[in-house]
């Protein structure tokens, strides 16, 4: 149970650093997103 409790608070930490990480690129990020949309229609 201890082991399942690490695993989770681990990959909290890490959406958690994405998404402040995605933050500090947003500009970056949506124009990205945009090409990518493009490109999948």
């Amino acid at each position: 149970m201890r082991f399942f409790a690490i695993v989770l608070l681990i990959a909290l930490a890490a959406l958690i650093g994405l998404f402040v990480y995605g933050q500090m690129l947003e500009p970056e990020t949506r124009t990205i997103e945009v090409e990518a949309n493009e490109a999948a229609q």
